[in-house]
């Protein structure tokens, strides 16, 4: 390259530089056309990639001189920039345009019914609603049934001795009890015959169970999930994502208490949000534990002693009969006590109790309407 050229080269850049307007030292210039490939290998802008919304951009870095956008179906925006909305966009071809809930509704939503009640939510519809239930399931019997077992087994109380003063044990001198299973010492010297009484029966005790309230169940739950709804769709019309299975019911509206479906979405369904469950169960209780018809009662055999401290030789004497004593009785103890078996079956059979008082009924209903 001349001096001359390098020198008009540089004047240019001058000017340019300086913002004149007049070109010293050249002569002659052309200007080309650079072609619409040029600077084609220069990648994407340097704000496409700043993380802003910036410039002549439609969403974060993308759009406008940017890579197109990806179309969010539910937020009413046209993301890619191609004049479509949601619905109207052909990306957004699974999903559809609903009616809107009417005034007083809630949702659209979908909804899941089934024997589960922790169904996951299905995808577009993220956000679980609270649970609610179908076809109360009222136990029967209501109360659980009340038993009765052995708490304390049937025993014997004191042995009634009477001491006559005769050998016929017909003139009373004393009476006395004796317990069981110790040497009594007995100052009946002049006593010439002893009677022995049959031990009192002390009925034994039973512990009752039982008489509960069963608990209501319900056999059907309802699962309500909402989802973001778009736009691009005619008025009173949202854009809905698609419904998965088990969420087969289609989209779906809610409303607090009994009402009636309104046209746009005509499928009723009642389902409870809970249970009134007044209901009580009378107290149980036990009968006594006595001995079965062939049991009998207590018995004793008691030994009378002339010495003290029941070491000597003795004259046994059992129960309702008359025992001659010709030396008197120092000591006694008894030597026998025979106490009545438990019946066949213990306490069973002796229980009552654990009606069933009240009712129960659900409680908070809602209305749930649905497409199909």
């Amino acid at each position: 390259m001349s001096r001359a050229i390098t020198a008009s080269l540089f004047i240019f850049w001058a000017a340019l530089e300086l913002g004149c307007t007049t070109i010293l030292g050249v002569d002659d210039y052309v200007v080309q056309d650079p072609g619409p490939d040029a600077g084609a290998d220069a990648g994407p802008a340097a704000g496409c990639q700043d993380g802003l919304q910036n410039g002549e951009e439609l969403g974060i870095d993308c759009g406008g001189p940017c890579p197109p956008c990806e179309e969010d179906c539910a937020n009413g925006t046209d993301d890619n920039g191609d004049g479509a909305v949601d619905c109207e966009d052909t990306i957004c071809a699974q999903h559809q345009c609903i009616p809107e809930a009417p005034a007083g509704w809630d949702g659209p939503f979908a909804v899941a019914v089934g024997a589960m009640a922790d169904v996951a939510c299905p995808g577009g519809w993220p956000a679980p609603k609270p649970v609610a239930h179908m076809e109360l399931q009222v136990p029967a019997p209501a109360c659980t049934d009340c038993t009765c077992t052995v708490a304390t087994p049937i025993s014997c109380g004191l042995t009634p001795l009477v001491f006559y003063v005769d050998e016929s044990c017909s003139l009373t001198g004393a009476a006395e009890n004796v317990v069981a299973g110790s040497c009594v010492g007995s100052a009946h010297a002049t006593a010439l015959s002893v009677s022995v009484g049959p031990p009192a029966t002390v009925a034994g005790t039973c512990a009752f169970d039982g008489g509960d309230r069963v608990v209501a169940t319900w056999a059907q739950h309802v699962t309500t999930c909402a989802g973001g709804l778009g736009a691009g769709c005619a008025a009173g019309s949202v854009c809905a994502p698609p419904i998965a299975m088990p969420f087969g019911t289609g989209a779906c509206i809610s409303g607090e208490g009994n009402m009636p479906c309104p046209d746009a979405y005509p499928v009723p369904t009642t389902a409870f949000r809970d249970v009134a469950d007044t209901r009580t169960c009378t107290a149980c209780t036990c009968g006594q534990l006595l001995p079965g018809p062939s049991g009998g009662g207590c018995a004793a055999t008691v030994a009378l002693y002339a010495d003290l401290g029941c070491t000597g030789g003795f004259v046994p004497t059992g129960v309702n009969g008359c025992t001659q004593v010709s030396d008197g009785v120092e000591s006694l103890e008894v030597i026998d006590l025979q106490v009545p078996a438990t019946p066949p079956g213990g306490c069973s059979g002796l229980a009552s109790g654990g009606d069933p008082e009240g009712q129960v009924e659900p409680s908070e209903p809602l209305t749930i309407c649905c497409l199909r």
